[in-house]
C-alpha cells in the first residue's frame, strides 16, 4: 500500500482461489492518494485520477452519418443497452429501410418481448443470406424451442455452435 509515492504498508500473501484475506492499517494523517498493488502489479487500485486514465478512444469520429444503415444500428444498439425497446424497434426498422437483411437484431427484440412469430421472420430472412451466421442461428434455435418446434431448435443451435 502507498500514499503517493511511498509504500506505507506491505505483507507477501498466498491465499486460494476466493479466500477472504482482510487488514486494518492504521494512517497517520493525510495520506491521499492511497494506491493498493496486488501481485507485482497485475492489480492496481488507485486514486490518483492521473494513474486511472484511459487510452480507449472515446469521441465519436466527426463524419459519421447517424442516418446511415450502420448509423441508425448503432443507435439501435445504444437504445437496446438502454432497455428502450420500442426506441430499438424503430430505429432498426429505419436501418432495415436502407439495408434489408440485417434483421439479426430486431428478431431479438422480438424473442425478448414475447412476439416470437415476428422473431421467426426475422430468422427466416437472414438464414438463406447467410446460413451459418451464428446469431441468427441461435435467433432461429431460441424461436423454435419457444414455439415447440423441438427438431428445427436444435438445428438453429447446432450451427450456432459450429
Amino acid at each position: 500500500m502507498y500514499a503517493s509515492e511511498d509504500k506505507i504498508f506491505g505483507e507477501r500473501l498466498s491465499l486460494d482461489v476466493l479466500q477472504i484475506w482482510q487488514k486494518t492499517v492504521a494512517l497517520n494523517g493525510d495520506v491521499s492518494p492511497l494506491k493498493v498493488v496486488l501481485g507485482n502489479g497485475r492489480l492496481v487500485y488507485s486514486e490518483d485520477p492521473a494513474d486511472n486514465h484511459l487510452a480507449r478512444p472515446v469521441t465519436s469520429p466527426a463524419d459519421i452519418d447517424y442516418q446511415s444503415s450502420y448509423g441508425l444500428y448503432l443507435q439501435g444498439e445504444l437504445a437496446l443497452n438502454e432497455n428502450r425497446y420500442d426506441d430499438t424497434i424503430k430505429l432498426l426498422k429505419q436501418s432495415l429501410s436502407i439495408e434489408p437483411y440485417a434483421l439479426r437484431d430486431p428478431g431479438s427484440i422480438y424473442c425478448r418481448r414475447g412476439r416470437f412469430d415476428q422473431a421467426d421472420s426475422c430468422a427466416r430472412v437472414i438464414l438463406p443470406v447467410d446460413a451459418y451466421d451464428p446469431n441468427g442461428n441461435f435467433l432461429y434455435g431460441l424461436v423454435n424451442s419457444r414455439l415447440g418446434k423441438t427438431i428445427d431448435a436444435v438445428d438453429g443451435f447446432k450451427v450456432t455452435a459450429l
